[in-house]
């Protein structure tokens, strides 16, 4: 706790405090319609259309320019999407970014929580216990995608300050496996800049959102789900530019051996 309030003393005497102000004016000016709107539309088109609207605007408020490459690849049919996991804008600039309804994967505890609880149900989110190992619910993901959802999933299941690629969970891959539906990765490339973590001190600048080609499965069991893994890491690791942490890991640990 006292190494982030530090850190955040430092970012606050670099920042622009118009920015800030900006920034935070902007997404709460958007965050209440957008949750009202969400317990009023039900269905996931309209619903997405409403919530892809305030998003926009509330990046457009904040000062954060948004720029989406890939589309044209984006499959019409079912598919899972994974994301590098940078900050906690990243799930605002997939909502501007995207045009077809998401259900995020997040957290149980968020489930029961008062306000964003509700958000979440409505909007199909799909809830997970914590885990490193942790299973996805097929029944829920296949839910979500037979009601036209893209399941959204960060494999890092966390993110950090510092640049780079975390060790990836397996069971986004091995979901799709099993559902043999395409795993699409989308890198988030600016979004840790904008909002890194540690930090309450925002700084305006651009994001962008790289959609990547479809990587259909070929199989069912672990190793599709690891060839799977594999390709989404290669490609946001190459769209991204961040180094590969679950390497670093790796060659430390041998090193110690």
């Amino acid at each position: 706790m006292v190494s982030e309030l530090l850190r955040s003393g430092r970012a606050a005497r670099r920042a622009d405090p118009w920015a800030a102000v900006r920034f935070w004016g902007g997404i709460g000016l958007v965050v209440p319609p957008a949750w009202l709107g969400v317990l009023l539309v039900g269905r996931p088109g309209p619903q997405h259309r409403l919530l892809r609207r305030c998003a926009r605007l509330a990046l457009t408020l904040a000062g954060v320019r948004l720029e989406v490459t890939g589309l044209e690849g984006l499959p019409a049919g079912p598919a899972i999407l994974v994301a590098n996991h940078a900050s906690y804008l990243d799930g605002v600039v997939l909502v501007a970014a995207l045009p077809r309804p998401l259900a995020f994967v997040a957290k149980a505890e968020l489930r029961g929580h008062p306000l964003a609880g509700p958000f979440l149900r409505r909007t199909g989110t799909v809830f997970v216990a914590r885990g490193r190992d942790v299973r996805l619910p097929r029944e829920a993901l296949g839910a979500a995608l037979a009601a036209g959802r893209l399941p959204v999933v960060f494999p890092e299941g966390t993110f950090r300050r510092a640049p780079g690629l975390l060790p990836f969970r397996p069971g986004a891959f091995t979901a799709a496996a099993a559902l043999r539906v395409p795993v699409v990765p989308t890198a988030i490339l600016g979004a840790r800049r904008v909002l890194p973590d540690g930090s309450w001190w925002p700084r305006a600048e651009p994001v962008r959102v790289v959609i990547g080609p479809p990587l259909v499965p070929e199989g069912r069991g672990f190793r599709e789900a690891r060839r799977l893994s594999e390709a989404a890491r290669r490609f946001l690791l190459s769209a991204t530019g961040e180094p590969d942490l679950a390497r670093a890991r790796e060659r430390m640990g041998a090193a110690t051996d």
